[in-house]
């Protein structure tokens, strides 16, 4: 690069002097055939003025044109850096686009997802809706009907107790439907409120067996056995928790099995706890659960058979309200299922209940 910067700066100093010699010539030539009569000391002078003259002038284009160059080079890097910079912003603003709308589309598919979701909610309640109208109104259809009878009085005598016991059974029923919508409700708004007592595990699952087996009528399948685990009845496992809730996690899962299961046996127990956790577990041999529908068995208003005219009545709010139970008591749950071969309802709880800080 310095070699030729060099070379230039010769080349145009070689330049100038062949032009100020040509020009001396010029002029030596001019004047004597212009002014052939002017002395040698006139001649003289006119010579070193002009050379002077014609030296300032060379020298301020010399000097323009180095200045010139500069300002273009100048010109030039800064013009250099600006397209450098330009550059840059271009592609920080082109990532910034890219990002941009890569959360667009996301936004796009999220806002997607919600309507889906919102849509096929809105179906499940329509749905829900449907299934409670049937719900509510077998129970008290039969109601209705054997009270008008009784009060008719056109019926046998040994026929009263058939009537009251269908009476009494359809008036659990629609009582369990109101306190099903209503322990839905206090659980989404966080208005449940927990109890804490100790709680022995062994006496708890007998009092579950005891509640079952005089209401073993309800159900159609006499056959199925319930039965408790026994490898921890010579175990005095106490807990802290809300002994009652506790209760209505066991009885819902345990209704659920007696409705899915024809044959076989339900059997409920417990694990020893480890880190301060009891492991408790509801099992069936009834008819199972596809595997699509594990991950929305604890939604509300989700059942497997969901129309109107399904075999198992429900509401679709008792497994909602067990996860919902499960976790104010500081537990989670899960389910594995085989069709035809039945499933296992498992749960974990804290062997004392730690109550929040800001209950709602």
């Amino acid at each position: 690069m310095k070699r030729i910067i060099r070379k230039g700066i010769i080349k145009k100093s070689v330049l100038i002097l062949v032009g100020s010699a040509l020009l001396m010539f010029i002029y030596e030539y001019s004047k004597q055939t212009i002014f052939p009569q002017i002395t040698i000391w006139t001649s003289h002078i006119i010579t070193i003025t002009f050379v002077a003259v014609l030296s300032s002038v060379m020298s301020y284009f010399y000097f323009l044109s180095i200045s010139l160059k500069e300002l273009y080079s100048h010109e030039l890097n800064k013009r250099v850096r600006y397209q450098d910079e330009l550059t840059e912003l271009n592609k920080n603003l082109e990532k910034i686009i890219d990002d941009r709308t890569k959360l667009l589309q996301k936004t796009n598919i999220d806002l997607q997802n919600a309507k889906e979701k919102a849509e096929e909610l809105n179906d499940l309640k329509t749905v829900f809706l449907h299934n409670m109208t049937h719900e509510i109104r077998t129970p008290l259809n039969a109601i209705m009907g054997f009270s008008d009878i009784i009060k008719s009085g056109e019926y046998k005598n040994d026929k009263l107790p058939v009537y009251s016991s269908i009476i009494h059974d359809c008036s659990a029923d629609l009582l369990n439907i109101i306190n099903e919508i209503l322990d839905a409700s206090k659980i989404e708004a966080g208005q449940m409120t927990v109890y804490l007592e100790e709680v022995r595990l062994l006496d708890l699952m007998e009092e579950i067996c005891i509640f079952f087996i005089n209401d073993r009528q309800r159900f159609n399948n006499s056959d199925v056995e319930l039965k408790v685990s026994n490898k921890n009845f010579l175990t005095d496992s106490i807990i802290i928790t809300d002994k009652m809730k506790l209760k209505q996690i066991f009885v819902n899962l345990i209704y659920n099995a007696f409705k899915y299961t024809e044959a076989g046996k339900i059997e409920i127990g417990w694990n020893e706890h480890v880190d301060n956790n009891y492991f408790f577990y509801v099992s069936d041999t009834g008819i199972g659960i596809e595997e699509k529908n594990l991950s929305a068995i604890f939604d509300r208003f989700i059942q497997v058979e969901n129309d109107t005219t399904r075999k198992h009545k429900g509401t679709g709010l008792g497994l909602s309200i067990v996860k919902g139970l499960v976790e104010l008591l500081g537990g989670k749950i899960e389910v594995s299922s085989t069709i035809g071969k039945g499933s296992i309802f498992s749960f974990s709880l804290p062997s004392r209940v730690l109550m929040p800080e800001n209950p709602k």
